[in-house]
């Protein structure tokens, strides 16, 4: 008994020890130890090849001070080129190259300390050039052992599991053969990838990296065809360079994977950090039918550097993004306003956390309690406001038409009344595609704010005051609060019917990063320019996108057959909902900027006395719940609006 009590506390300190050691030693310390090993036996071994037994002939200092220079030579090139860091599972031609490079540097250093020793510690000439060749294939023979080790060890591993599924690949370029090479990576160990499908017909024949190339990608249909036909399923499709491919690539793709029954995602190849393939997802983004724009927010960091920013509507889809991007420009303060508390929660802890050296301030507040806005301002000197705080939901704000007006005009009025007032550099307001002829409350709302802003922005400029007043204009957004993304996507996981107003029905889609980075990419550009003032900044959205097909594209994502296990059903179109939305009105003049993908409108003037006086009736028969009132001014102020008629 009390031996074995024995045996199990001596097992168990080892077993401590050990777990201590390997959290002390890091694994790049073991491989540098290893490397700098082979150094020092390098020269003994070279001299051996070159004078044989007559190695004995030779003084043991004298070899001593050579193996200890060139190690000391080597290790430092160890230490410079970061080889230690490199992983050898995945040990590929690059990674072959780059220690071709670090053994060439240490020769090139070695030789004139090696010339200059040898006039004291003579040595055989080639020295050199017999270590380089020993150093460069000891380093590559160990890391390939142990690479060839890791392949049989995971086909053994993928043999004793459940049977690996049949996939193919597609293709072309550098991404594809990393991606191969890669094949034994964790992240694949559910693939047995049977075949390649490349984008260059003339690779159909050949094989890369032991894997045969069936086709290219127009005979993809053909080759999944016969598949079935000898009951040899392929049950996979793994898209490597993603990048290459278009949207229309990918709905074909989606098309052929969901007719035979196969799942379809793509791959990204080695990243920096783990050097392993990450396995994605097809996202609604890769369908959108254009390349996602990539805007240059240089120019705006310097415009965000050292400001204290407010941002309303903070814990929104638009808002906490903005949040994200601004705080990452280094201005001197943040400020988060919104009325949900626990979406500022949300957004708080996590800036918190991201930058915590910025200096972040919450305030929990309704943008259309005036007293409370100006406080605000007041104790807070914003120099920068974006404003993102808005009721936009079109069927909700059908429904409650005073609170839509309410918050949407009147807490615009507020906000940027506080700007002018307490000399805001800039108002960056967001706006929408459907403040164009508006059909529903919320787009005729948010007309009218956008109107308060131009006039506010034309008298600030007459009057050479220091705020200026930005619109920035822009269509749906995917994924955000009210899109119709996380409606599909519930309607979908719980097998349908996924519910549309009508079949043809388009609208423009862009991501939230676009969005966002068009906002902070407006507010920089022409601040100067007094001509301009009161134009509306506009994203070139490429072509709109019919809901229908989205929704059609969205099922074959969940890998459903659409009209068969997930119905679509058409409810007609709702008060205020119009079949497409448009960018620009007819009375708009429209330029471009300087940036290529950013359009600026110029507006229809609107004298700013003139419309204040107005909103004040609007703002009384809101507070006053007149609902017939308050949306007879509506109408009456934005003519274009169909006049919304109430029983």
């Amino acid at each position: 008994m009390l031996k074995s009590s024995f045996k199990a506390s001596i097992v168990s300190f080892f077993r401590k020890k050990t777990v201590y050691l390997r959290k002390k030693i890091s694994r790049q310390s073991i491989i540098l130890s290893l490397d700098t090993i082979i150094a020092v036996f390098c020269f003994p071994v070279a001299l051996f090849l070159r004078v044989g037994k007559d190695l004995f002939n030779y003084s043991l200092v004298s070899l001593t001070v050579h193996i200890g220079l060139f190690t000391l030579v080597a290790c430092g090139w160890y230490l410079i080129s970061h080889s230690y860091t490199r992983m050898w599972r995945t040990l590929s031609f690059r990674d072959i190259t780059a220690y071709k490079k670090l053994c060439f540097y240490t020769l090139l250093t070695y030789l004139p300390i090696f010339f200059t020793v040898s006039n004291v510690y003579p040595m055989p000439r080639s020295m050199p050039v017999l270590v380089f060749f020993i150093q460069l294939f000891s380093l590559v023979a160990i890391r390939y052992i142990y690479y060839t080790w890791h392949i049989m060890r995971s086909d053994n591993r993928g043999t004793e599991t459940s049977a690996r599924e049949n996939s193919l690949i597609i293709g072309t370029g550098q991404g594809l053969e990393e991606v191969l090479h890669q094949q034994q990576a964790p992240q694949l160990h559910s693939f047995n990838i049977k075949g390649i499908i490349h984008k260059n017909k003339n690779f159909t024949g050949r094989s890369m990296y032991g894997v045969p190339v069936l086709g290219n990608y127009r005979e993809l249909k053909q080759i999944l065809k016969k598949s079935r036909e000898r009951k040899d399923y392929f049950k996979n499709i793994l898209l490597a360079d993603a990048d290459s491919f278009t949207a229309e690539d990918f709905k074909n793709l989606l098309e052929m994977a969901c007719e035979y029954n196969i799942s379809f995602q793509k791959l990204s190849p080695q990243n920096k950090l783990n050097d392993n393939i990450v396995v994605e997802k097809i996202s609604v983004e890769d369908l959108l039918g254009r390349d996602e724009v990539d805007l240059d927010l240089k120019p705006v960091e310097t415009c965000f550097k050292g400001e204290t920013v407010l941002v309303t509507g903070a814990g929104g889809s638009i808002g906490s993004e903005l949040v994200r991007q601004v705080s990452q420009l280094y201005p001197r303060k943040i400020i988060l306003l919104d009325s949900s508390e626990y979406n500022l929660y949300k957004i708080d802890l996590e800036q918190r956390e991201k930058h915590p050296q910025l200096e972040i301030v919450t305030v929990l507040a309704d943008v259309t309690m005036e007293k409370r806005v100006e406080q605000i301002f007041r104790r807070y000197k914003p120099t920068i406001v974006c404003h993102a705080a808005a009721l936009k939901h079109v069927p909700m704000v059908e429904n409650n038409p005073l609170e839509g007006i309410r918050t949407n005009v009147m807490g615009t009025r507020i906000i940027a009344d506080s700007c002018y007032k307490y000399g805001v550099k800039s108002m960056v307001m967001i706006s929408t595609d459907k403040a164009i002829n508006p059909s529903n409350i919320m787009g005729a709302s948010k007309r009218l704010a956008e109107m308060y802003c131009q006039s506010l922005d034309i008298m600030s400029s007459e009057q050479k005051k220091a705020t200026q007043f930005i619109t920035v204009r822009f269509g749906n957004v995917l994924g955000s609060t009210g899109s119709v993304v996380p409606l599909f996507q519930e309607q979908i996981k719980k097998g349908g019917p996924i519910t549309l107003t009508h079949p043809n029905m388009l609208r423009y889609f862009m991501t939230i990063k676009e969005a966002v980075s068009l906002v902070l990419q407006a507010s920089s550009l022409e601040s100067s320019d007094r001509v301009s003032q009161g134009s509306i900044f506009v994203l070139d959205m490429g072509q709109p996108l019919r809901i229908s097909d989205l929704a059609r594209q969205m099922i074959l994502l969940a890998g459903k057959k659409p009209g068969e296990e997930v119905r679509i059903r058409y409810t007609g179109i709702r008060p205020g909902e119009k079949l497409y939305e448009e960018l620009f009105h007819k009375k708009e003049k429209m330029e471009g900027t300087s940036c290529p993908k950013i359009f600026k409108a110029y507006p229809r003037f609107t004298d700013y006395q003139l419309l204040s006086k107005h909103l004040d009736e609007v703002v009384e028969a809101c507070l006053e719940q007149d609902e017939k009132k308050t949306l007879a001014l509506l109408n009456f102020l934005v003519p274009e609006y169909q006049k919304y008629i109430v029983n």
